[in-house]
């Protein structure tokens, strides 16, 4: 069973509070080459948040870089990001990123680079964030023994798990031009976290097979009131093992700007779009709201 659910790409449609990074530079210290050195040119441009979860952080920089700079690459926390971790770091022209894989509850250093075609490098900008904490609250989607009712996914069988015996899968090579695996026909109280809403996530374990792969643009959809809410912030790794990928609900947005309406009281679906590789699968497990 599939369903076709074209999502129109919404490319800096999410709407967010912009908060600019505070500016701890050169007081943070690290240890890290990647975190610049004395001497070192400096575009002193700022960083902005344009959202962040325990383990995700979206960033934003203003387009007035060098006409000579030709890709970007980041510290955060000492750890490198680049263009292996989120293509569009490869593109100049690119004013965003979304960073994964971070420790919830902590402070981390940011230093952006932009990198000329000889290999020479300038600082763009520099900042710090936090992490928050994950929340303690929770609604399920998808979890061990809980199928959903109506589904675009395999649910037999898995080829991997995150957790316990079962998850939700589909071969990237069985989908036709603008299927999405959705969930439909759900019926998940999200009355709870109402009043947490610019806080809570979407949250998604996913694995894509053969190990090894690049990275994908996912975009999610959720479906509340009978309409459709889309947010294109999410990359989906298909390097090996099982990457937690985590959304706000507040950046889920209808076209035209609506935000997702949970008056409601219920989220009825739930949509995955991407450009998946030819002869992969693609495997997702423990799919929560958090709050």
């Amino acid at each position: 069973m599939r369903h076709a659910w074209p999502l129109l790409a919404l490319l800096f449609a999410c709407d967010y509070q912009e908060l600019e990074l505070s500016r701890c530079w050169p007081d943070c210290g690290s240890s890290s080459s990647m975190d610049g050195g004395d001497g070192e040119e400096d575009l002193g441009l700022s960083l902005s948040i344009v959202w962040v979860t325990p383990h995700n952080v979206a960033l934003e920089w203003p387009n007035a870089v060098p006409a000579d700079l030709e890709r970007y690459a980041l510290s955060v926390g000492g750890r490198r990001w680049d263009q292996t971790w989120d293509p569009r770091l490869a593109d100049r022209s690119t004013t965003q990123t979304t960073v994964s894989g971070l420790n919830p509850g902590e402070s981390h250093l940011v230093v952006l680079r932009g990198i000329r075609s000889g290999g020479a490098s300038v600082v763009v900008a520099r900042g710090n964030f936090d992490t928050p904490v994950e929340p303690a609250g929770a609604v399920v989607l998808y979890a061990e023994g809980e199928a959903p009712p109506r589904t675009g996914f395999v649910l037999n069988n898995p080829p991997s798990t995150h957790a316990g015996t079962g998850a939700l899968w589909f071969d990237a090579d069985t989908l036709g031009q603008g299927d999405a695996p959705a969930l439909t026909g759900l019926n998940t109280n999200v009355a709870g976290l109402i009043a947490a809403r610019d806080s809570a996530y979407l949250e998604l374990w996913i694995r894509v097979l053969p190990d090894g792969g690049g990275v994908v643009p996912l975009t999610t959809r959720l479906v509340a009131g009978g309409l459709g809410h889309d947010c294109d912030q999410a990359l989906a790794p298909t390097q090996a093992g099982w990457h937690r990928l985590q959304v706000p609900l507040r950046m889920h947005r209808r076209e035209g700007g609506n935000t997702l309406d949970l008056s409601a009281g219920t989220i009825t679906g739930l949509a995955l779009e991407a450009t998946w590789p030819a002869g992969t699968t693609i495997i997702v497990d423990d799919l929560r709201l958090r709050y």
